[in-house]
C-alpha cells in the first residue's frame, strides 16, 4: 500500500476519533455526577482510536474502484461490526463485569443477539443513507454526460 492511502486512513481515524471523543465527553457530562468518571480511561479511549482506524480503513474499502459494489458492502461491513465487537464491546463488556464483581452484585450479561441484531439494523441505516446520497450524486454525474448511441456512428 502506497504512503497516500495510509495517511488518508490515518487523517480520517482522527477525525472520526476526535468527534466520538468529544460526543462521549459530553454524554458523559451530561449523564455523570462526576465529571472524570470511568468513560476516559486510558484503555477505553485506546480501543476507541483503534477502532477509528479500523473504521477509517473499511471506509477506504467503498472507494476501491477493482472491488465490486457487493464485495466493498462485505468487506466494510465486517470490518466494521467485527471492529466493533472486538474493541468496544468486548471490552466494556469485561469491564463492567469486572466492576460489578468488585461491589458484589451479579452481573446479568445482555443477549448477544439482541445486541448483533441492533448493531446490523443500525449498520443497515447508516449504508442504506450512504447509498442512496451516493447513487444521487452517480446520477445527477451521469446525467450530465452526452448520450453516445452504440449502434449508430
Amino acid at each position: 500500500m502506497e504512503k497516500h492511502y495510509w495517511k488518508k486512513v490515518f487523517t480520517s481515524a482522527a477525525v472520526y476519533f476526535s468527534v466520538v471523543s468529544a460526543v462521549i465527553f459530553i454524554i458523559q457530562m451530561v449523564t455523570s455526577d462526576h465529571l472524570y468518571a470511568s468513560a476516559f480511561s486510558a484503555t477505553r479511549m485506546l480501543f476507541v482510536l483503534a477502532y477509528c482506524v479500523i473504521f477509517s480503513m473499511a471506509n477506504s474499502f467503498l472507494s476501491f474502484p477493482k472491488l465490486d459494489g457487493f464485495w466493498k458492502l462485505i468487506l466494510h461491513s465486517v470490518f466494521t461490526i467485527g471492529g466493533f465487537f472486538a474493541l468496544i464491546y468486548a471490552p466494556m463488556n469485561a469491564d463492567n463485569r469486572y466492576q460489578l464483581s468488585l461491589s458484589g452484585k451479579q452481573y446479568v450479561p445482555a443477549n448477544i443477539f439482541v445486541v448483533i441484531g441492533l448493531v446490523v439494523v443500525i449498520y443497515a441505516i447508516g449504508y442504506g443513507i450512504y447509498f442512496m446520497i451516493s447513487s444521487k450524486i452517480n446520477k445527477k454525474k451521469n446525467s450530465k454526460e452526452e448520450y453516445r448511441s452504440v449502434y449508430r456512428k
